[in-house]
């Protein structure tokens, strides 16, 4: 992965929250099996494929999904001002746990972003499921990071979520 802890202080950070009114294990049940097709797909996001370290094998858009694992590659492209550019980022799946209800992405070395991503799932009060969203990222761009960076971010996870809410 892209994140080096060793530069911690070096990161801009993002975070948001979602709250999701359906018990949580049915909300992590959903985030680790839906495929990434239907996850990473819509106006802002298209998913490319997907490369497991572990069986080292490559899916597209239609072939079965088995369920998240570490060590899955996505290519993911992003399609910004309408579609007149187009980003294409790639990201690590580096840490599932299901004890703690926990997703851990990095961006792939040599993208234009360094950093991770992870998702945080807890249980409210009333049973229903908070998502907590972190981002650590930087580019080689300061003007990128502060101005660009979080609006698209925002958007991008924001139709993400709501991807993975409507299966």
């Amino acid at each position: 992965g892209s994140y080096n802890a060793a530069e911690n202080k070096t990161y801009k950070k993002h975070r948001q929250s979602y709250l999701v009114l359906k018990p949580i294990d049915e909300v992590w049940k959903s985030y680790t099996s839906t495929s990434p097709a239907k996850s990473w797909n819509g106006k802002m996001l298209n998913f490319g494929c997907l490369i497991s370290k572990k069986s080292n094998r490559v899916s597209y858009q239609n072939d079965a999904y088995d369920g998240a694992e570490e060590g899955q590659v996505f290519y993911v492209n992003l399609k910004l001002l309408k579609g007149l550019y187009n980003l294409a980022v790639a990201f690590e799946v580096t840490k599932l746990s299901d004890e703690k209800h926990t997703i851990e992405y990095s961006y792939v070395k040599g993208g234009k972003t360094s950093g991770k991503q992870w998702m945080e799932m807890e249980e409210t009060a009333d049973g229903h499921t908070r998502i907590s969203h972190y981002t650590l990222y930087k580019s080689s761009s300061e003007l990128r990071d502060v101005l660009i960076y979080p609006y698209v971010h925002e958007l991008a996870i924001t139709e993400f979520h709501q991807n993975m809410l409507n299966q």
